[in-house]
């Protein structure tokens, strides 16, 4: 399996799946895992451990523009996460590849139904 890289042209296709996911009703919330390479042999890891399967809070982009004083700045995308960490994977200098996934809605029955 290849894995599609993270980059900040990827923004309105994940947001997009995620956005699609969601409304479906089928998921509660939609997670990523973060691979170092495309095959996915290499997971990614922050501070907080791999980046497996965490759930997505946000994700928001910068589009690749000149500074100020006309220096170039890449652009990136920026993955906040539920257990509040924070990745930014920026282009040229971060090189991740996503699989999404989600948490299953499971709807739940309390009590005896009434007769």
């Amino acid at each position: 399996m290849s894995f599609v890289q993270l980059t900040a042209n990827q923004y309105d296709v994940i947001n997009q799946t995620i956005s699609q996911m969601l409304q479906s009703g089928a998921y509660t919330a939609v997670t990523i895992t973060l691979y170092n390479d495309a095959a996915g042999s290499h997971m990614a890891a922050d501070n907080e451990g791999f980046i497996k399967d965490r759930v997505i809070s946000s994700i928001t982009h910068t589009d690749p523009h000149n500074d100020e004083t006309g220096n170039p700045v890449n652009g990136s995308i920026t993955l906040n996460f539920g257990d509040g960490s924070i990745i930014v994977c920026t282009d040229g200098v971060n090189e991740y590849y996503y699989q999404v996934g989600g948490i299953a809605y499971v709807p739940r029955t309390y009590g005896q139904p009434m007769n």
